[in-house]
């Protein structure tokens, strides 16, 4: 039966109207059917019946069981109810209760004013040790300790603990309520959970009059799984709720309107059984297709860009599609206004697109509005449309996306508004997000890990560009730094990047102290492709040299200035189904130093190819990455290439590796090969590696390999200021030299390129 809870007033009489007409529609003969009273209580919202004790009670409403229902009557017996009894209650609540087609009941309340004394939940269960309560749980409850007690709360959150318990796999859980009166004005309220049966996993699932889609493409579609030795996959009944609307859409989509689906379930100890019967019923054919109101395109350019082979299906998803793509078309040349609509004829198996073209629309004017901080300038940068071109909703799409991508709004609206029949002012409308910001971070800085703070300032008087101010402190290194952005330097589309910072850096072999001054111009190109060029001055100090390579230099003398250009080239790899990605990066530093001039470059290939993805997000991933690098003859030897740490050897100490006893190499090849499996969900995965590295000379003589295999642990944590990806293992030398400083374990925060580093 469906319960009718109403309040006193205006409220009461429009909602009881609402019940009868539908009460009267259930008898389907509403203009001649009466609804006649079988029953009337009058309880206190302990449940008790006090129908005899009140002042105005069951005796003296106007309301008579056995007689027709009466709105007016029962609008009147519920003022009179709260006016003609003492203060005690106050508030009073009915409840209407169909009992058949023509009979009812009705229950009213008198509601006291108690305060919640205490809230008790416990749970009766065949598990020993089922005694824990979630605190996710009592977030969930309407009452709450210290407030008003309603009964029509109770009842909710009888239901809430329920449907949570149920959505832990414990289908057959009921909740009984004891109430205990403290005193007149106070209530303990004792919730008692009987999960009634362990954890229920499902055990099979069976689906019958299925013959256009088989048994393992529906399963593939529905969220219940069945459990096997490896997964227990427990029975929520909302997802198997869920379930039956999936499959009839999933029908649906392919012409079967009228699909029908019936779902029934058994629960045997710890274990349920989940049965779907399906009458597929007639599917929808369509045989032609025509085109009406179409006069800025052709009719044959709308019959391609639908795409639609006949006969076919009629697929209510994959036509809503095509005209999605004809709208877009129509929007991209001005006609933003444009209606089409799609008639079927099930008799003639045929479907008629009725375009409603309109007019083009002129964008004349540009409008802001709730840019408190942001300087127009600005956002009038991230536009891709301008005043005086025809509206185009790509282009309006794409600068909706620019604007959020700047990070200073957290909501973004553009609307066209016509002002002609032919033109129109586009109106931004901006909602600004605070851009101050202090963070902490976890990275991790060549071989181990790092924790840094730093405070921006995203939009900088609201101009744009962004200011921040980090420290970071972790095994290898501590830096200090400051970086100014700007994404667009005078108004053009070139990214101006300026960074100082001091470092203090152990390597294996040495220690060193730089302060850095970088200045670079970077432009995007395309989506793919972006450039850069720039400059750097850094003031080097080394100290603390190893005994390995004392003797051959003075520490005197490592005191140095290095200056030169930076440039770079960067090329992403994206396939139109996403399931490769990658980057092709190129940096380039002739540089100057001691009055000699030297040259060093990195080029660094990464791939990650998807193979495959389960129900539950994990993805199984094999990804590869090729890293060169060179330095001059005349590179001093803190500038030049070192190997161990992350991204380019793992297993070995970060700067231990170099070439014929010099401190570092004037070549070196990097490559890795991984493999990713998923352990739990998207949030844990397992990593398989292959790490080689090679140091060289300054003719790339490659004659002294190292390579290590290994395995970790990877996770991918999105929980409140912790997102990143955390990666730990441990690494076997498969190929080393007798002096190595091996390292078994390695830690990685975050992504690593190590173009940038080398």
């Amino acid at each position: 039966m469906t319960k009718l809870s109403l309040k006193t007033g205006i409220f009461t009489i429009l909602l009881t109207y609402l019940y009868l007409s539908m009460a009267q529609v259930y008898a389907q003969d509403s203009m001649e059917m009466d609804l006649v009273i079988n029953d009337i209580t009058i309880e206190n919202d302990l449940g008790e019946d006090i129908g005899n004790n009140l002042l105005f009670g069951i005796e003296e409403l106007e309301s008579k069981t056995g007689e027709t229902l009466d709105i007016i009557k029962v609008t009147n017996d519920l003022e009179n109810l709260k006016k003609k009894n003492d203060e005690t209650y106050e508030n009073v609540e009915l409840e209407v209760l169909p009992i058949d087609s023509s009979s009812i009941s009705i229950k009213f309340e008198m509601q006291k004013k108690r305060i919640i004394k205490r809230i008790l939940i416990s749970i009766e269960s065949i598990e020993k040790d089922k005694n824990d309560i979630d605190n996710d749980l009592r977030k969930e409850l309407k009452l709450r300790r210290g407030g008003i007690f309603k009964s029509k709360d109770m009842m909710l959150d009888i239901s809430s603990i329920e449907n949570f318990y149920k959505k832990k796999g414990y289908p057959l859980v009921k909740v009984k309520k004891k109430l205990e009166l403290n005193s007149e004005s106070e209530i303990i309220i004792d919730f008692k959970v009987l999960l009634n049966t362990a954890e229920v996993k499902i055990d099979d699932i069976k689906i019958t009059g299925n013959n256009y889609f088989t048994d393992k493409e529906l399963n593939k579609i529905i969220k219940s799984k069945e459990s096997s030795f490896f997964s227990k996959n427990l029975f929520i009944e909302e997802e198997y709720l869920n379930d039956i609307e999936i499959i009839k859409r999933h029908y649906m989509e392919s012409g079967f309107i009228n699909i029908e689906v019936e779902a029934d379930y058994k629960v045997k100890k710890d274990e349920a059984d989940i049965y779907f019967k399906i009458s597929e019923n007639k599917q929808l054919k369509l045989n032609k297709l025509s085109i009406e109101g179409n006069s800025f395109l052709e009719t044959q350019e709308i019959l391609n860009i639908l795409n639609t082979k006949l006969p076919t299906a009629f697929s209510i998803k994959k036509q809503r599609e095509a005209i999605q793509r004809v709208r877009e078309l129509y929007g991209n040349n001005g006609y933003i206004f444009t209606q089409i609509t799609m008639n079927y004829d099930d008799k003639s198996e045929s479907a008629t697109l009725v375009i409603n073209e309109g007019k083009p629309q002129k964008i004349i004017k540009i409008e802001i509005i709730g840019n408190t901080k942001t300087v127009p300038e600005v956002i009038y940068e991230k536009l891709n449309f301008n005043i005086g071109e025809m509206a185009n909703t790509s282009k309006i799409n794409e600068s909706i996306l620019n604007l959020y991508k700047t990070g200073f709004f957290k909501d973004v609206k553009i609307d066209f508004f016509p002002m002609t029949t032919s033109a129109g002012k586009v109106v931004i409308q901006l909602q600004e997000n605070s851009t101050q910001t202090i963070q902490f971070s976890l990275g991790s800085a060549y071989g181990g890990a790092g924790f840094g703070v730093s405070l921006s300032d995203n939009n900088l008087f609201g101009t744009g560009t962004s200011l921040a101010l980090s420290t970071m402190i972790s095994k290898e290194i501590n830096r200090v730094g400051l970086v100014y952005n700007n994404e667009n330097i005078f108004g053009s589309e070139i990214d101006l990047n300026i960074s100082a910072n001091h470092d203090f850096e152990r390597s294996y072999h040495y220690k060193e102290k730089k302060t850095a001054l970088r200045i670079m111009f970077e432009k995007q190109i395309n989506k793919n492709i972006s450039l850069g060029l720039g400059t750097r001055l850094e003031f080097v100090s080394i100290d603390s040299l190893s005994q390995q390579y004392s003797d051959n230099i003075d520490l005197s003398d490592t005191k140095d200035v290095v200056s030169g250009l930076i440039g770079s080239f960067a090329y992403r790899i994206q396939d139109k189904e996403e399931k490769t990605n990658g980057v092709i990066s190129v940096h380039l530093l002739p540089s100057f130093h001691n009055q000699e001039l030297f040259f060093k470059g990195v080029v660094n290939a990464q791939v990650t190819r998807d193979i495959y993805e389960n129900d539950e997000g994990g993805k199984h991933q094999i990804s590869g990455r090729v890293t060169l690098g060179y330095a001059s003859q005349s590179t001093p030897f803190y500038e030049r290439l070192q190997g161990g740490g992350n991204g380019t050897i793992r297993g070995f100490e970060y700067g231990s590796i170099n070439k014929d006893g010099q401190l570092g190499s004037n070549s070196m090849i990097s490559a890795n090969l991984t493999y990713s499996l998923p352990i739990y969900k998207d949030i844990f995965s397992g990593v398989l590696f292959l790490d080689a590295f090679a140091p060289g000379s300054s003719d790339f003589a490659f004659d002294d390999f190292r390579v290590v295999g290994g395995l970790g642990l990877r996770a991918h944590m999105n929980a409140g200021f912790v997102q990143e990806t955390f990666e730990a293992g441990v690494t076997i030398p498969l190929i080393s030299r007798q002096n190595d400083i091996t390292k078994p374990f390695y830690f990685i925060i975050g992504d690593y390129d190590p173009a940038y580093n080398l």
